[in-house]
């Protein structure tokens, strides 16, 4: 989901290796640079945003954004998202839930943020169509939309949860 990402940063080349040591730079030797995901922080301004997505194959979404200054001190920032996507195969779909909470609180000393993040994905599991038949010649042919997987089988499902403290101060 994109609904929490302020920016994408991306460092080309080794660059990144000398910062992440060996893992970044592969068992191969370096290998292509690192991306960074800047997620949306709590600001003291006030702003709303919503936006709706509407395509084909039943695409749908919803995205909500509200920062809210409580006082000069204390910020909340509440980003969420809701996303339904289906397939041109029969019955395949995606589904994802995102809510992302967040508070900044200023002292004399510094500066305290609270981040939480919640994602709920769904989806068929499908396990895709035989080559033979459909991009392949083949003696039959399948048409594209067919889904071959058993029906009746629950959904599959993935659960992210996450917590992030920060603290800032000048030095």
């Amino acid at each position: 989901t994109t609904a929490n990402v302020e920016r994408i940063e991306v460092i080309k080349g080794p660059a990144p290796a000398i910062g992440a040591g060996g893992q970044a730079a592969g068992a191969l030797g370096v290998m292509g640079g690192a991306i960074a995901i800047i997620t949306k922080v709590v600001d003291f301004q006030a702003r709303r945003e919503v936006g709706l997505r509407l395509g084909t194959r039943a695409e749908r979404g919803l995205h909500f954004d509200v920062n809210q200054p409580l006082s000069d001190a204390l910020a909340v920032r509440l980003i969420g998202e809701v996303q339904h996507n289906g397939s041109e195969s029969d019955r395949v779909f995606f589904r994802r839930t995102s809510l992302f909470p967040s508070a900044t609180l200023k002292t004399g000393a510094g500066e305290l943020q609270v981040r939480l993040r919640s994602s709920r994905l769904a989806t068929l599991d499908y396990s895709g169509l035989p080559p033979e038949g459909t991009v392949l010649p083949a003696a039959w042919t399948l048409p594209r939309s067919l889904n071959t997987t058993a029906a009746g089988q629950p959904d599959s499902t993935s659960a992210v949860d996450g917590f992030n403290v920060q603290w800032k101060q000048r030095l």
